[in-house]
């Protein structure tokens, strides 16, 4: 049966045309039919049951397919940050495990002196007795040396003087071993009061 509204093929027995819900006149009474159509009870019922099925179809079939590509592109961000995640947690370990250790923290000075600043040597000798906790033998190992001066103005404080960089090389493996580096030259006069410091500074394996 064609419907004369949609032009629809339904079958022979249809009651409603099956694309646009139009209703067939099986006995040609069409005042009949439209007196039926007025009543609020036939309007409701046509708006929930009679809804076109392809309609209804289509309608279903857009959705899914919304709700998929929604649901796929969220696995997809979710992923790309995770791998760019995974990504920087490699490097960043890789940039730890390269990383040359630190053979200051094995190192100390178990003591240290200052000799010869006099007015004939002005510029001291440094000796120190240095343990190594490495167990291994170094390339060098530098020794900062703070010095420090009264200051003019105030007899009582002391105000930074110089500062110098003593190298030994080559730093033995033995656990306490004695030092006695050449002359340390300062650019103050160290034949008069002064204070001073000393600290590991830096190492390197041979």
């Amino acid at each position: 049966m064609k419907c004369e509204n949609c032009q629809h093929i339904n079958t022979s027995d249809s009651l409603f045309c099956e694309e646009c819900g139009k209703e067939f006149n099986s006995d040609g009474s069409k005042n009949k039919a439209s007196v039926r159509k007025n009543t609020p009870l036939v309007q409701e019922l046509e708006s929930i049951i009679f809804v076109p099925k392809k309609r209804h179809l289509k309608r279903t079939i857009i959705i899914i397919t919304a709700l998929v590509i929604i649901a796929v592109t969220g696995l997809l961000v979710y992923f790309y940050y995770l791998g760019n995640s995974e990504k920087d947690k490699s490097k960043t370990d890789n940039a730890q495990d390269s990383k040359p250790p630190d053979y200051t923290k094995c190192i100390k000075i178990v003591d240290d002196h200052l000799f010869g600043a006099t007015l004939t040597q002005p510029n001291p000798i440094y000796k120190a007795t240095i343990y190594n906790g490495c167990d291994l033998d170094l390339k060098y190992v530098y020794v900062r040396i703070n010095f420090f001066k009264y200051s003019a103005s105030k007899s009582a404080d002391m105000i930074p003087a110089d500062t110098k960089y003593i190298e030994i090389s080559p730093f033995l493996g033995t656990k306490d071993s004695d030092y006695e580096i050449q002359a340390v030259y300062t650019n103050f006069d160290t034949s008069k009061p002064f204070n001073w410091q000393s600290e590991i500074y830096n190492a390197e394996k041979k």
